[in-house]
């Protein structure tokens, strides 16, 4: 529940725990969006759930293994 202090609401806000996935590659959380805060980026490739920190590196283990 939001108030009209916005101090307080975030600090009440930063106080709860957010729901996260972890990565499938690096096993770090990737943050969902909620009413507070923006998501992080996650890519669904594959059946994988991949942060943005790791999908470089796994496009282009994916172009190697197409050569």
């Amino acid at each position: 529940m939001k108030t009209n202090n916005p101090v307080f609401d975030a600090e009440r806000h930063e106080q709860t725990d957010r729901d996260f996935i972890l990565c499938d590659l690096c096993e770090q959380p990737i943050y969902r969006e909620d009413s507070f805060y923006n998501g992080d980026m996650v890519y669904e490739i594959n059946g994988l759930s991949v942060c943005e920190d790791c999908i470089g590196d796994y496009i282009r283990s994916l172009g190697k293994e197409l050569s």
